[in-house]
């Protein structure tokens, strides 16, 4: 059983509490360990009510569904790293914003196609990866695309996979080109790794699979991809009868991880 240094263990968590001490919001969840919580205390129960907005910034990314066939929600828990925001529509375009002033410092419109086989227009945020030199914003798009922002610029990054995007569908929707498949929560960023869960239909007994993959946070190459329903070989695959496994659709994740992040393996 490997035990981690306890010297390691409190220094890391007086790092992690300083991020939090400051007003930063590095994760979807707050911090590495998804806490949602933040130990800052100017605003309180007894002065809540007296707040005021210090700025407000429209997106003017909507649809009621009268002029594009579907409805929008806004589900976005923005990122702020170093008093920047960073957030995501429901049209999948990606924005900074100073935390401070809520002028917009840059936008990326990935040109989601409004007219796909989606039922709600929605996306849930973006996760970064910060590096000695960059930070990378990664965002996922509901028509499958995994892109790697500069977060100075949000300018897609040459390096990482064809001109800063990955296509997700490649390798899981041959089969099924007319089916959705997209991603609507955040990546999730781990060590050298980003990691993707995806949205497919639920309602389909065959379709592309909700399989969950890794990629490589310099270059997008694919490091490992779990199987979210097992193949000949790997654990549980006898509770599948006969050939009931091939081509399944559903068994989606959204990255709330329960497997080596590492490897890919429960």
């Amino acid at each position: 059983m490997n035990r981690s240094h306890p010297l390691l263990v409190a220094t890391l968590f007086l790092l992690q509490s300083l991020y939090l001490f400051s007003g930063e919001w590095t994760h979807y969840g707050g911090d590495a360990g998804n806490r949602r919580y933040s130990p800052l205390k100017e605003i309180n129960k007894y002065n809540v009510q007296k707040l005021e907005a210090a700025w407000i910034y429209r997106t003017g990314d909507i649809s009621d569904g009268s002029e594009i066939p579907f409805r929008s929600a806004f589900e976005c828990t923005p990122l702020m790293l170093d008093g920047v925001l960073y957030l995501t529509t429901p049209f999948s375009r990606v924005i900074a914003l100073d935390a401070e002033t809520g002028k917009e410092l840059w936008t990326f419109d990935p040109e989601l196609d409004r007219k796909g086989p989606y039922n709600l227009f929605i996306n849930r945020g973006v996760a970064a990866w910060v590096g000695e030199n960059e930070t990378r914003i990664f965002a996922g798009t509901l028509d499958g695309r995994l892109f790697a922002l500069n977060s100075k610029t949000g300018r897609p990054v040459p390096g990482f996979g064809e001109q800063g995007v990955v296509d997700l569908r490649k390798g899981l929707t041959e089969k099924f080109p007319g089916q959705g498949y997209g991603v609507t929560s955040p990546p999730l960023v781990y060590r050298d790794l980003v990691i993707t869960g995806s949205l497919v239909a639920d309602s389909r007994p065959q379709g592309p699979p909700g399989d969950i993959r890794a990629f490589n946070v310099h270059t997008g190459e694919q490091v490992w991809r779990f199987h979210t329903v097992p193949r000949p070989g790997e654990e549980g695959h006898d509770t599948w009868e006969g050939d009931s496994w091939k081509d399944r659709g559903g068994t989606n994740a959204w990255p709330g991880l329960s497997c080596d992040l590492d490897r890919g393996i429960l």
